[in-house]
């Protein structure tokens, strides 16, 4: 199987009336590679009501490295800047485009920047909603529900910017009442996939949530981590080592860029295998790409199950 890379913002679109707004979530930010790469897209498609929401810190890091960049103070007027501060990082890629009856929803690794959109190695999920009817909803109003929980962090004029979206997709305000209703987390495609979002809350992180749902009448055959970072100890890999004793384990690392267990022991885990994400792929790829997607695949004997988004193999 060839894998086809496309560029998320390719799936905006060029059409004038089917989103006005846009909220998009990011750890680290770039404002140049926003205003003249990502604005004119959304501008070509008529968003005008763009707020981003990223970590508090990686905002004031790149404000001090902006200094003297002549297109900045201009072009900022066109979008909100929401900073959210936390214990550890704001860290979720979040890009959910709202019309009046149709949305965008994609999730996955990448950051808003030239990397994180363009020249990375990344994985994201996209959904679209055409109406309340789509098989989708679910899906929206799961991410709908946990963006909101950051919303009480934004004030002023950048809040009558969210209170504008909600007014104008009068559909949002009927996500709850599809999560009310739902006797299953987890939506059911056309191809018979199943799939939910989860993420860390303050009672329960995402490792709990997927150890919960994990099969436990089989054994796991084999546990693929893909990630650019992991503890210096491979925190991740011993603890599901041990929860859910994988026949074989291995680990696709960036050896170049990525942060590696360093201080794993080999010799006491023979059934790990680390390997260089460089040395797999095609021969044909002749640009080297920096890894900076986030998946496991954890393959049971009749089912498989994936974990993609923004998490590294990392406690953290």
């Amino acid at each position: 199987m060839t894998l086809q890379k496309r560029n998320l913002l390719e799936l905006i679109g060029r059409h004038k009336s089917r989103y006005h707004s846009c909220i998009i979530t990011c750890y680290s930010f770039n404002f140049p590679f926003f205003e003249n790469i990502v604005m004119p897209v959304l501008a070509a498609a008529n968003v005008k009501n763009v707020s981003i929401i990223l970590d508090g810190k990686m905002l004031e890091y790149e404000l001090e490295n902006s200094i003297g960049q002549e297109n900045i103070n201009h072009q900022r007027k066109t979008y909100s800047i929401n900073p959210i501060y936390t214990k550890g990082v704001f860290h979720p890629k979040i890009m959910l485009l709202v019309g009046k009856q149709q949305g965008l929803l994609s999730i996955g690794s990448g950051n808003l920047t030239s990397s994180g959109l363009n020249t990375n190695d990344e994985i994201w999920g996209a959904f679209h909603l055409q109406d309340l009817k789509s098989i989708h909803v679910p899906i929206f109003a799961q991410t709908w529900q946990y963006l909101q929980g950051f919303f009480k962090s934004i004030y002023g004029f950048n809040n009558q910017k969210i209170e504008w979206l909600q007014q104008h997709a009068l559909w949002l305000q009927e996500l709850h009442k599809i999560l009310e209703k739902s006797k299953d987390t987890f939506v059911k495609l056309a191809n018979g996939t199943r799939i939910k979002v989860i993420a860390n809350t303050k009672n329960q992180s995402i490792n709990d949530q997927l150890i919960g749902e994990l099969p436990t009448d089989q054994k796991l055959k084999c546990l693929t981590i893909i990630s650019p970072y992991f503890d210096k100890s491979g925190t991740i890999i011993s603890h599901w080592e041990k929860e859910l004793s994988p026949k074989k384990i291995q680990c696709l690392v960036d050896e170049t860029n990525g942060l590696l267990p360093a201080d794993w022991n080999f010799e006491a885990n023979p059934k790990v295998k680390f390997y260089d994400w460089q040395q797999c792929k095609a021969e044909t790829e002749e640009i080297l790409t920096r890894l900076h997607a986030k998946l496991f695949h954890f393959q049971y004997k009749t089912e498989e199950w994936l974990l993609f988004g923004s998490p590294n193999a990392s406690h953290q």
